[in-house]
């Protein structure tokens, strides 16, 4: 049998739609249904972003829930050590891949990027 993992992205996806913006006390309650449902890993947000993001993560992270909490971090380290201080169990980390983006805004080599 297959094993499958579920990884929600509602509490930062979801965020990026216009207009779209959770209270945390919002959050909490996503992460407890979220939670409840089964799902293995919640991403919760971009703990870099500042203060009330982080403290929302923090606060989800706090709950104690069985799901694998996230933190959303670009590819540099004061993203990654933000989510680590939230106290997230896992990260993602994105860089971009586009060539324009490669050569114009990182300045590097697709192979560095690799």
């Amino acid at each position: 049998m297959r094993h499958l993992v579920i990884v929600d992205t509602t509490l930062r996806d979801g965020e990026q739609t216009a207009g779209v913006v959770f209270s945390n006390q919002e959050k909490l309650r996503i992460a407890r249904l979220l939670d409840e449902l089964g799902v293995d890993q919640i991403e919760a947000g971009v703990p870099v972003m500042g203060g009330y993001e982080k403290q929302a993560i923090s606060d989800i992270v706090k709950l104690g829930l069985k799901s694998s909490i996230m933190g959303w971090n670009r590819a540099v380290i004061s993203d990654i050590e933000a989510s680590l201080a939230c106290g997230v169990d896992a990260v993602a980390i994105s860089i971009s891949t586009s060539d324009i983006h490669i050569d114009h805004k990182l300045m590097t080599t697709r192979e560095d990027v690799l």
